[in-house]
C-alpha cells in the first residue's frame, strides 16, 4: 500500500498509461458523496476524492469480473 496520487496526478505504474481523466465523478454512499477524479489506464480504474487525496480506490482490471452501469437516485452510476 502507499501513495497513488501525488499533487492531483496519478502516480503510475511502470509500463502503464493514462487513456482518460474524468473529472467531477462522484463517489456515493447512502445519501451522501464526495467529488473526485477518475481515471482509466491500460492497467487499472483509479478514483480519488478532489479534497482528500489519501480517499481514494485502484481496482487492477484483472480483479473486475464486470463493470455495468445502474440507475441511482443521483442518476446513472458505475
Amino acid at each position: 500500500r502507499g501513495a497513488i496520487i501525488r499533487d492531483k496526478q496519478l502516480i503510475l505504474l511502470p509500463a502503464e498509461h493514462i487513456y482518460n481523466k474524468i473529472n467531477g465523478v462522484w463517489n456515493l454512499s447512502a445519501d451522501q458523496g464526495n467529488l473526485g477524479t477518475f481515471f482509466i489506464t491500460n492497467v487499472r480504474l483509479v478514483w480519488h476524492a478532489n479534497l482528500a487525496e489519501n480517499f481514494n480506490v485502484s481496482i487492477p482490471y484483472m480483479q473486475m469480473k464486470s463493470v455495468r452501469i445502474r440507475d441511482s437516485k443521483f442518476g446513472a452510476a458505475l
